[in-house]
């Protein structure tokens, strides 16, 4: 915050590892990243700054 105005527009944004996944719910679809990656373009042309989480709790689970 300077001089008493706040950063509009900063996004946090968290991806699950079943939205990312491929067919059967293993690794990543590419289809799906490419989506997703024009979308973040596309909102950070629009933003102040995006931050991108990504869960992997399927890796983890099997």
């Amino acid at each position: 915050m300077e001089n008493g105005t706040a950063t509009p527009n900063r996004f946090l944004v968290k991806f699950s590892g079943e939205y990312l996944g491929g067919e059967g719910g293993a690794g990543f679809s590419a289809d799906r990243l490419a989506q997703v990656s024009r979308e973040l373009k596309r909102a950070h042309s629009h933003s102040n700054g995006i931050a991108v989480v990504v869960g992997g709790g399927n890796f983890f689970r099997g």
